[in-house]
């Protein structure tokens, strides 16, 4: 060891620097650090690799999240309002009728509003605009979300700009696979589909509507009447129809198109045909003929009232014609109706009346031969010849036709 001042060498245990006195400052002795025990950690098990499989089904469940993800926001635009939209007028665009009959939502009686009849409705539609192409621009919701807009631009062939439409629609009540809200159209079809069409006949008449008959089921009682029989279609397509109506033994077919409006059967002389017109004239002459007859054999009211009769029958105008005509012809005192004969019949007016009355419009020419009184007495027979015309009402009533009315019968023979 040496001195820390001037370096010279020190004894062993000295004190002081024995060359310069200076004190000797000995260096402490380090304790050595206790010993400790080395804390003992559990051996470390290396890892071992994942399995094949293990990766293959952790992967199999990630692709089937995405899946999953994707296929829920594909569904939820597909049945959300844009994607009813869109399939709506991709509908239209095609003239896809199957779809566009689920988009009317028809429930109850179909008979006439079959999908059948509105694929046969939209081939017989010509659509004056071809829509080329559309663009779904805008959804709006209101009402609390249970009801939304969409705005639609599409473009029509030759046409120089677009077109926009406004599509609505309501949220329903149930969900789809429990989970997507379904949207239905609120469009209204009106113009299409007609709710509660009337058909109006006569009494009694047998009516067809596309082969169907109209019986009981459509017969709507509160609004027929001891006139009319009314039958109510609760819903029917706004396309032509083909309407049979058996009127009086007649038949008559219209071809209409339903409105609100409703459809009345009417006789007419255009929907008879020769056959039916000249059955009808046949009728006619010997009504006019028997008349005439009951007056040439002065047989008063009473007398013919029976041969008129029939169930329900009013002969309350009639008996006041026959009266009339009794007085004129049977009881003339100058003139004695002999002999009353028709050369020819022919109805040029035909209709149904509000009462339910078949009205005859008809021009007849007739022969004639009277007994004329004289002045002085004598009695000479006179002929003649001429023509009238006159207006019939019949009622149809147990298959047949029943005189009950008429005006301007012949009443004055000329003897000149």
């Amino acid at each position: 060891m040496y001195c820390g001042e001037c370096g010279a060498k020190l004894e062993k245990d000295a004190t002081f620097c024995s060359e310069c006195g200076a004190k000797v400052e000995r260096p402490k002795e380090k304790t050595p650090p206790k010993e400790t025990k080395a804390k003992q950690t559990a051996p470390v098990t290396p890892r071992k690799p994942m399995s094949k499989t293990k990766k293959i089904t952790l992967a199999v469940c990630a692709v089937v999240i995405i899946v999953l993800f994707l296929g829920y926001n594909h569904l939820s635009e597909k049945f959300g309002p844009k994607g009813v939209a869109k399939e709506y007028v991709e509908a239209v665009m095609n003239k896809d009728s199957n779809a566009l009959y689920e988009y009317l939502n028809i429930e109850g009686d179909k008979t006439f509003a079959s999908k059948e009849k509105f694929k046969e409705v939209m081939e017989n539609t010509e659509s004056t605009q071809e829509i080329t192409n559309y663009r779904i621009d805008e959804v709006t919701y209101g009402d609390g979300k249970i009801s939304a807009r969409v705005k639609i631009s599409y473009t029509v062939k030759d046409a120089q700009s677009e077109g926009t439409e406004i599509v609505y629609l309501t949220k329903g009540k149930k969900k789809k696979y429990m989970i997507f809200d379904t949207w239905e159209l609120k469009e209204d079809f009106g113009s299409v589909l007609v709710k509660d069409y009337d058909v109006k006949v006569p009494k009694g008449s047998k009516v067809t509507v596309e082969k169907t008959e109209l019986g009981e089921k459509y017969l709507n009682k509160k609004d027929s009447s001891k006139a009319w029989d009314v039958y109510t279609i609760p819903q029917i397509f706004s396309a032509e129809v083909t309407i049979k109506t058996v009127i009086a033994g007649f038949e008559v077919t219209d071809k209409v198109t339903p409105s609100t409006l409703g459809y009345t059967a009417s006789l007419d002389l255009d929907s008879l045909s020769k056959e039916d017109v000249e059955k009808l004239e046949s009728q006619i002459t010997t009504d006019v003929k028997t008349l005439y007859q009951n007056l040439i054999e002065k047989k008063n009211w009473d007398a013919v009232k029976d041969s008129y009769n029939f169930k329900d029958a009013d002969l309350e105008d009639l008996e006041e014609v026959y009266q009339s005509l009794y007085e004129s012809v049977a009881e003339n005192s100058s003139r004695t109706l002999k002999e009353f004969e028709i050369s020819s019949m022919k109805v040029n007016a035909l209709s149904s009346e509000d009462d339910g009355l078949i009205r005859v419009g008809i021009k007849f020419n007739y022969n004639y031969k009277v007994d004329y009184k004289r002045y002085d007495d004598s009695v000479e027979e006179r002929t003649g010849k001429n023509n009238s015309n006159s207006t019939l009402y019949y009622r149809y009533s147990d298959g047949a036709l029943k005189l009950v009315d008429a005006s301007y019968l012949v009443s004055y023979f000329s003897v000149y």
